[in-house]
């Protein structure tokens, strides 16, 4: 397997600065909204913001950096996102009285980073190295996953201004990312179009591309940002309202993500990722469905934990095989960054209908939110089916 060249170290290494200010903040942000208004609506409605204008200036973002300004606007994301959680620990409480238009403010420009990292992304892996930058990036963040949140719950617990100490840090970790992401850039020689149009026909003519698409989708539901760090440790919460005992639970089930990846790594080729694929799409399936039959918190926790395992199964090679796809292909400087443009928008868009979902559950009662665990559960069996329609398509030399 090839090594990372030096720009794929540093943006290894910004990334996680970035992903920390995230930790810090993105599972008890959610948490924090709940505890002081105690209504799930405007939870819900606060990433339902959050998510549709970053869905748009995705579309923004994506023609500005097509052919230039990709070192500024990321330098720019980094520091838009670290003074947001500054104003939130400067305003405290108070920030519940302005939440959806911190919503706004947080994501208008923030998200721009997200296009930005991938396309630095591809354009400096390719298919020799890509698996081995993802597993790297996946370790190196489940280590920070596997400290940030019990650290983080034990500060909001023990301080009566935990919360303000909390985005605090994240604003210092937002910060330092925007000060050593440094990397030389090559734009393309001549100007190139920027054509959503013409991508968007090309991946869904494409069966390639057009199941990829149709995964991007599932996986919004199942491994998502809405369900995952957000939904779930809401429903964890609302068990014992504890941030500590609920940063110690996410460090468990990391604990258990951790030794898994390492496994996986150690011990199976990439040969049979077919088959583990599939086989954790099914046991997260399974878990889910344990779950809607007894939802006592015992059973939450111990198969949260199989779950949140299950994710590292199905979510890295689904990444290196989309990516792979597009950089095999000829004209791939010309699509990429649209490409990658279109992946967040389907993603987005469908994250915002689990949310939907969640804006009409009265509160966190089982009974409440079972429509909303059946619908994941629905997705989670077909992910399977277009998965293994997916390895049809995918040439070898893109595994």
């Amino acid at each position: 397997m090839e090594k990372l060249n030096i720009n794929a170290k540093k943006i290894l290494l910004w990334h996680l600065f970035f992903i920390l200010g995230a930790l810090l903040s993105s599972i008890f942000l959610n948490i924090y909204i709940w505890k002081e208004t105690w209504d799930l609506k405007i939870v819900a409605l606060f990433n339902i913001i959050l998510l549709f204008f970053m869905t748009i200036f995705f579309v923004v973002i994506g023609w500005i950096i097509k052919n230039k300004y990709r070192r500024f606007l990321y330098f720019f994301a980094c520091l838009w996102e670290a003074l947001t959680f500054l104003v939130l620990a400067i305003l405290g409480k108070e920030s519940i009285n302005y939440i959806y238009f911190i919503a706004i403010f947080q994501w208008i420009f923030a998200w721009a980073y997200r296009v930005i990292h991938h396309t630095n992304q591809i354009d400096n892996t390719k298919v020799a190295n890509r698996w081995n930058f993802e597993w790297t990036l996946r370790s190196l963040v489940m280590i920070l996953k596997f400290w940030t949140p019990i650290i983080a719950g034990f500060i909001i617990s023990s301080f009566s201004y935990g919360y303000n100490i909390i985005f605090f840090l994240s604003f210092l970790a937002f910060l330092l990312s925007a000060f050593i992401g440094n990397i030389k850039i090559n734009y393309p020689k001549n100007k190139l179009k920027y054509n959503l149009w013409e991508t968007f026909k090309l991946l869904i003519s494409t069966k390639i591309f057009l199941y990829i698409l149709i995964l991007q989708f599932l996986i919004a539901f199942m491994v998502g940002t809405p369900f995952v760090e957000k939904i779930l440790p809401l429903i964890l919460y609302s068990f014992n309202n504890s941030e500590s005992e609920l940063g110690l639970l996410i460090w468990l089930f990391t604990l258990i993500s951790i030794i898994g990846s390492y496994l996986l790594w150690k011990f199976f080729s990439k040969k049979l990722y077919k088959q583990i694929w599939i086989i954790f799409s099914l046991v997260y399936a399974f878990s889910l469905i344990i779950i809607i039959i007894f939802p006592l918190y015992t059973i939450y926790w111990i198969f949260s934990a199989i779950l949140l395992l299950s994710i590292t199964f199905i979510s890295i090679p689904y990444k290196v095989i989309s990516d792979n796809a597009m950089w095999e292909r000829k004209d791939f400087e010309k699509h990429r960054i649209e490409y990658i443009v279109i992946r967040e928008i389907f993603l987005n868009a469908w994250r915002i209908f689990l949310l939907v979902i969640l804006f009409f559950a009265w509160d966190m009662r089982q009974e409440n939110l079972r429509f909303l665990l059946y619908t994941v559960f629905i997705i989670s069996l077909l992910y399977p089916v277009f998965y293994l329609q997916l390895f049809k398509e995918t040439p070898k030399k893109a595994l």
